[in-house]
């Protein structure tokens, strides 16, 4: 055909460019188009140590404070995060872990597949793990499973109802020797549920009703720490695997949506125009 390679290069365009236009595959090989994405944890670092950081443009990892003992490696099972008690005081409680950069629409379940030993501190409020979804609705919910240990109440799944505009958070607690599992936040319709998974039995934590059409901002997994009186916690993060209805688009660092849809569109109708621009031309010479 007379304008072959103008065609292959307007393929090449609309294919670089194209589809739904929201993001890259991630360097996982993994296609977040699909509605799913499962990924080892120990990959999303590059390193074995600390120092290592986020490896692929679908996570933000949070290493330990610098000025902490607590310490992080890469294993073959997963991402080995281990605590130290008596951390200086000052150091931030909201210590390492990772959040996804991703906006998710519809339906969704989440699953965290983990082993955690967390020794019970004699004070404080307590320490642990959790893995939380963020909504983008009007009060920027977050919900929040917590696997924690706490003075006077020992080993504890909690599930958190909280963010920075929401005026009365909300707990619901249930005892448990979990250490080794699944974590799961599953949204159908307008309806939340937790569970708890040792390999055995999947227990039902509780239920929250969804904000009204919000769709997920971030997954994040943090391990939690106090500035004082802290004690010893090891946590093996092993895979996270995110089903969903679709995603939107990455986030920029800064927790803004960014829209690659909004992006990609215009590429593509600039390159059609100049393909075409280009076979007109050579069509009249």
């Amino acid at each position: 055909m007379k304008y072959s390679k103008n065609l292959q290069l307007l393929i090449a365009i609309v294919m670089l460019f194209g589809g739904s236009g929201c993001f890259p595959e991630t360097s996982f090989g993994q296609d977040p188009d699909d509605g799913v994405i499962e990924v080892q944890l120990g990959d999303i670092i590059k390193g074995k140590s600390n120092g290592g950081t986020s490896s692929d443009p679908f996570f933000e990892f949070y290493p330990p404070p610098a000025e902490s003992r607590d310490r992080f490696r890469k294993s073959k099972s997963g991402l080995l995060i281990e605590q130290f008690d008596n951390s200086k005081s000052g150091t931030p409680s909201w210590d390492a872990g990772f959040r996804t950069l991703v906006l998710m629409q519809g339906d969704f379940k989440v699953d965290l597949e983990l082993e955690c030993a967390i020794e019970e501190p004699s004070s404080g409020w307590g320490q642990g793990i959790y893995i939380a979804v963020a909504f983008d609705d009007l009060k920027a919910t977050e919900y929040r499973l917590c696997r924690y240990a706490v003075p006077g109440q020992g080993q504890i799944a909690q599930i958190e109802a909280t963010g920075p505009k929401v005026e009365e958070p909300r707990c619901l607690i249930g005892p448990t020797d979990f250490r080794a599992g699944k974590l799961t936040i599953d949204r159908v319709g307008d309806s939340v549920s937790f569970f708890v998974d040792d390999g055995n039995e999947s227990v039902k934590i509780g239920e929250l009703d969804s904000p009204p059409a919000a769709n997920i901002r971030y997954i994040e997994v943090r391990c939690t720490r106090q500035n004082e009186g802290n004690t010893t916690a090891r946590y093996l993060l092993k895979n996270l695997r995110i089903e969903t209805e679709s995603f939107v688009g990455f986030e920029e660092e800064n927790g803004g949506k960014f829209p690659w849809l909004y992006v990609s569109l215009p590429l593509q109708f600039m390159g059609l125009l100049v393909v075409g621009g280009y076979a007109i031309r050579k069509g009249q010479s």
